[in-house]
């Protein structure tokens, strides 16, 4: 028994090198793999999205000052 939630795609790809893995237990491994790296791709961009957001709402509350002191 072993738990491939906290291994990375590379870790696990290092399991299918296994001579004794079964076709089956390739195919599993391999869809693993490919959910991993989607996963890890979805978070970059969730990444790249906050980032964003925060930038756009930095913008924002220095326009927001601006509009005040010309006030």
């Amino acid at each position: 028994s072993l738990m491939l939630l906290s291994l990375s795609p590379d870790q696990i790809g290092a399991y299918l090198q296994n001579k004794a893995l079964s076709p089956e237990g390739r195919k599993q491994l391999e869809a693993i793999i490919a959910a991993k790296k989607q996963i890890a791709a979805i978070d970059r961009q969730v990444r790249d999205i906050d980032t964003q957001i925060n930038e756009l709402t930095k913008d924002q509350e220095r326009i927001r000052q601006n509009l005040t002191s010309l006030n």
